[in-house]
């Protein structure tokens, strides 16, 4: 067995003791029951923070050992990176680098030690994320939230300190997250169906993997502290059925769809074979991939529905930029809302003419964005023009007017910046 099988069974056995506690605990009745429940429930932060330090030391990013990472050689790298001039997350992407080896030399350079020391320093700091995550959901969200979105820092590994800087998406991902949490656990509504659609679609565009991770750090949490009995669940089932078809996504569903009219390789096969006609192959390129967007959107909406994009794929190219122009974002954010406006004015509702104008200032926004820039900073503010849509349509009504040019004054600002952005001003 290797360091990283092995530091995967120390947590996944914490995991398992436990649920197996929790189970327990629903059996067990009297004195012992209390301790029981005591213990593994609510020292949960504690198990966490543990768990995820034996994460980061043995495994690593990814199911790579940190132990056999080359922090010298990174750190040689990052000077290289620095003294040309490429420092903004972006930059990295664009030229196709690695971030992570980035914050390693930091460190390496910082304490000048040996591997196994960074990367003790690094998973230390990483892991104590769990805190200010545990805080900004309760503050936000509420407490039953917050002990889940605990569980997601364990869970994904993206979730850590350093992710924040770098990896705007992995934060829209996770505030969309638990705000799918609390409209689970909210009044079952006409609106509350309606953005917990949108927050999903949401995570599908950002995040697609997170669905499952969502589905998986609820049910754990309330076998960690109800002790529910799981194989009884209706919704263990559906984890069931919905690992099977994560597994056929990344691995049987991409060989059938391969040559698919309809997919995204088969799309970009057909590209490539035309870009390199003449000189402005690049051009051509784009050109074709943004011909009927409007209707390869909504016949590709079943694709991405069938096969979202892996994580390596989410900010690499056209192929995210597809399902992110305006016309993209109007069907799958600001189309719902428009409806249920409109719906809600002939019914003479008082957030009708509310959500109309939510949504056609969100529709400025994304088309500013999708006119100006590249596809990185679509990825990265249209979630958050999501986020904050779905703020302000749960606040009461006479904060509403407020809410709505506070709105408009970020909307101009984004435009402004995305403004600033295309003139290479800054």
């Amino acid at each position: 067995m290797n360091l990283p099988d092995f530091g995967v069974l120390l947590v996944e056995s914490l995991i398992l003791l436990s649920v197996g506690a929790a189970l327990v605990s629903y059996f067990v009745r009297g004195k012992y029951a209390d301790r029981i429940k005591y213990i593994f429930a609510y020292t949960y932060i504690l198990k966490i923070i543990v768990g995820t330090i034996i994460v980061r030391i043995i495994t690593g990013e990814y199911g790579s050992s940190f132990l056999s990472i080359d922090t010298q050689r990174a750190a040689q790298v990052a000077e290289n990176i620095s003294q040309a001039g490429i420092l903004s997350y972006g930059d990295y992407v664009l030229y196709g680098l690695d971030w992570i080896p980035y914050y390693y030399a930091v460190i390496f350079n910082l304490t000048d030690s040996n591997s196994i020391y960074v990367m003790a320093v690094w998973s230390l700091v990483a892991s104590l994320t769990v805190i200010p995550i545990y805080i900004l959901a309760k503050n936000l969200f509420g407490e039953e939230v917050s002990y889940t979105s605990s569980i997601l820092v364990l869970i994904y590994p993206s979730f850590f300190v350093f992710s924040f800087i770098p990896h705007k998406d992995v934060l829209s991902a996770f505030l969309l997250s638990l705000s799918a949490l609390s409209l689970i656990k909210s009044k079952l509504s006409t609106a509350n169906i309606l953005l917990f659609s949108l927050t999903i679609l949401g995570l599908l565009t950002v995040r697609p993997e997170m669905i499952i991770v969502l589905i998986l750090s609820y049910i754990l949490w309330r076998a960690l502290i109800s002790g529910r009995r799981l194989y009884t669940s209706s919704i263990t089932w559906s984890i069931i059925v919905v690992s099977i078809a994560s597994y056929l996504t990344y691995t049987v569903l991409p060989d059938m769809y391969a040559d698919s009219m309809f997919s995204l390789e088969g799309i970009y096969a057909r590209v490539e074979d035309t870009s390199n006609i003449g000189s402005s192959g690049g051009g051509i390129q784009e050109s074709i991939i943004r011909q009927n967007i409007f209707i390869r959107t909504l016949l590709g909406s079943v694709f991405l529905l069938i096969k979202p994009f892996p994580p390596t794929e989410t900010l690499t190219g056209l192929d995210l930029a597809t399902f992110l122009t305006p016309s993209a974002f109007a069907i799958y954010f600001i189309l719902p809302f428009v409806l249920y406006g409109v719906w809600a004015s002939i019914k003479r509702r008082d957030d009708g003419t509310f959500l109309i104008f939510l949504a056609v200032l969100t529709f400025v926004a994304a088309a500013a964005v999708t006119g100006g820039a590249a596809v990185r900073y679509r990825v990265q503010v249209m979630p958050f023009l999501l986020i904050f849509a779905s703020y302000g349509y749960c606040l009461p009504g006479n904060k509403k007017p407020l809410f709505l040019g506070y709105y408009l004054l970020f909307v101009l600002g984004v435009i402004l910046y995305i403004s600033l952005k295309a003139a290479t001003i800054f």
